[in-house]
């Protein structure tokens, strides 16, 4: 290839590249990402538990393990939503909660272990999404 054509593709690539050419990132795997963020900072505050004196070390552990669960069950329904909402504005709904429940974690994981705990948010979708509190007559 001539070299002038090889630096106006370099150039080409480049500012595709920057301009975000066809790179959308959907709304399911933005708050995917959210997801991973709030496992980082749990996986950063075990670590410090851990390395902290026994009598604190276990309420903290038991504290994170706690919010640990509660970031399993959010990814379960975050992995449902394409599948069991259809409709586009619940999608989006069940998204804007999932955002919020990433962000009380992400929150809660940070707090000392005395400072009460921020709660989770309301279920929007009560009838189609069961997140936080387990069905009826359980």
């Amino acid at each position: 290839m001539p070299r002038p054509l090889t630096l106006l593709l370099c150039l080409f690539a480049c500012i595709w590249g920057v301009t975000g050419g066809g790179c959308a990132v959907s709304r399911h795997d933005q708050v995917r990402e959210a997801s991973r963020e709030v496992q980082g900072v749990l996986d950063d505050q075990l670590k410090a538990a851990l390395a902290a004196e026994p009598p604190a070390r276990q309420a903290r552990v038991e504290r994170l393990t706690s919010i640990k669960y509660q970031l399993s069950a959010a990814n379960v329904a975050l992995g449902a939503v394409p599948h069991v909402l259809r409709m586009p504005a619940e999608r989006e709904t069940a998204y804007t909660f999932l955002e919020e429940v990433y962000s009380t974690l992400s929150w809660n994981a940070r707090l000392p272990v005395e400072a009460a705990a921020r709660p989770l948010p309301v279920n929007p979708l009560p009838g189609k999404l069961h997140f936080a509190d387990p069905p009826p007559g359980r």
